[in-house]
Parts: structure tokens; C-alpha cells; sequence
């Protein structure tokens, strides 16, 4: 049996994305944690041009970003299952965003992807069951439990 975090069928709603998210950001801040940790303990400002590379746990910072996308990116395949469209919608969007970047620059994709994560946030999915699944429930107890001990867990490796 595999674990549900990873299953690519089915559909899940908008606080067990928003869950999600938030756990990957939080694992991302906490692999930057030893950066801010020394950079408050020098004392002084530091922009990320001036910090020394001694700073920076790529390792850790490298493990932390492909957690995330391996937890993440099912989470958007069913997340879009949740509107009645297929997972081959996310590797469609990304495509746009590489061929709008040019166009656009900068500033432009970062709008993009602000409101395509904007939608997956927000959008209500399909009322009732679609060809995906039943409407997805929200199991906080569960969902929340198990996103603490692993919180718990990085900060403890991070210790030490």
C-alpha cells in the first residue's frame, strides 16, 4: 500500500492543497534556517549577493526543494482532478510559462504563476463525484498530525 501523499488518482479540495503547500514552504524555510541563523549572528544585514557561500547548505537546500516537488506535485495532479481536468493540464502550464517567459520576463511570470497557484488555491472544484472521484473530504486530524511530526522531525536533523 503507498502512502496517500503520493498517489497521482483521485481528488483532493482546497485545505488539503493549501496544507500542503504550506508544509513545503515550511521545509523550504527551514533548510534556509542555518542562512538566517548566522546572518543574525554576524550582526548585520546581509543581502543574498554579499552572503559567502560558506552560508549556504546547498545539500540541504537541494533535498528540501525535491521533497517538495515530490509531495507537491501530486497534490496538483489531483488538485486538478478536483476540477474535472487531467494531470496532463499541470505539464501544460508549465510549458506555457517557459514559452511566455521570454515574452513576458521577469515580472510577467512571476504574475503567471501567482494566479495559476492562485486557482489551484482557490477555485472550487466540481460539485459532486466527477470521472476523478467522490468530493474529497478533509481529514484535519490526520492531515495535520502527520505534517507536525514531520516539522518535528526536520527541525530535530536540523539540530544536530
Amino acid at each position: 500500500m503507498k502512502p496517500k501523499a503520493v498517489w497521482f488518482d483521485g481528488r483532493i479540495n482546497r485545505r488539503e492543497y493549501f496544507a500542503r503547500a504550506n508544509v513545503c514552504l515550511l521545509l523550504i524555510l527551514l533548510a534556509l534556517a542555518p542562512v538566517f541563523l548566522r546572518v543574525v549572528r554576524v550582526g548585520r544585514i546581509v543581502t543574498p549577493r554579499c552572503v559567502p557561500e560558506e552560508l549556504f547548505p546547498v545539500p540541504l537546500i537541494v533535498i528540501a526543494c525535491m521533497i517538495s516537488f515530490g509531495y507537491l506535485l501530486p497534490a496538483s495532479v489531483r488538485r486538478l482532478h478536483d476540477f474535472g481536468r487531467s494531470g496532463w493540464w499541470l505539464f501544460g502550464l508549465v510549458a506555457l510559462d517557459n514559452l511566455l517567459a521570454p515574452m513576458l520576463g521577469k515580472g510577467g511570470v512571476f504574475i503567471w504563476k501567482t494566479v495559476v497557484n492562485l486557482l489551484l488555491l482557490f477555485w472550487p472544484g466540481t460539485k459532486g463525484p466527477n470521472e476523478y472521484g467522490e468530493v474529497p473530504r478533509f481529514e484535519a486530524r490526520k492531515l495535520m498530525g502527520r505534517r507536525f511530526a514531520m516539522v518535528l522531525v526536520v527541525m530535530y536533523a536540523l539540530e544536530a
